[in-house]
């Protein structure tokens, strides 16, 4: 049976353009979702492969003031491979969200610019973390970062502070969802 070309164009169109969309096609496709409007848009990038973790460790022992009784991370080196394996100081990203008390929060209120019109740019996949009936705060990172981490001389060498780019806090809802990128 022949198939006229004007048949067979058509049809190899929708099948590229349904695989084009599959979310199933590869473990990226989160970074290509739609945006949620109550987040800044996640400008965060790796060449390897990233994961969500539930790791109180990344926050607690990088910023042991946050005292986190639970929480969610991404991490990863912002460059690896072979030209970046010798750089003796390289640049890491952090973005998460995390439960914390209320001690914690009325702390970091303390630095608070007003209503959070727009959350931290944490990766997608976080999203689902956050509730959206919350009502959150911005906080000035440098605020967060003179009280969160930890005093001098006392910190975890295998997690090192990174400092704070992007926190606001929900008192209502006690959680805090942060963004840091730095060379620990």
């Amino acid at each position: 049976m022949k198939h006229p070309l004007k048949t067979i164009v058509p049809l190899l169109a929708v099948a590229a353009l349904t695989a084009a969309c599959n979310p199933f096609a590869n473990d990226y496709s989160h970074v290509s979702g739609l945006q949620d409007p109550r987040f800044a848009p996640f400008t965060y990038t790796s060449d390897r492969k990233t994961k969500v973790q539930t790791r109180l460790d990344s926050f607690n022992e990088r910023w042991p003031g946050m005292q986190a009784t639970n929480g969610n991370v991404v991490t990863a080196r912002t460059h690896s491979g072979i030209l970046h394996a010798l750089e003796q100081d390289p640049e890491y990203w952090l973005t998460g969200v995390a439960t914390v008390p209320t001690t914690t929060i009325d702390t970091l209120m303390e630095g608070s610019t007003g209503d959070a019109s727009v959350l931290p740019g944490v990766d997608p996949r976080l999203h689902k973390s956050v509730p959206k009936n919350c009502h959150f705060s911005t906080i000035n990172p440098e605020h967060a970062n003179a009280i969160l981490p930890p005093e001098k001389g006392k910190g975890n060498r295998d997690f090192k502070t990174l400092p704070i780019s992007a926190i606001a806090v929900s008192k209502d809802c006690q959680l805090l969802v942060l963004t840091a990128i730095g060379h620990p």
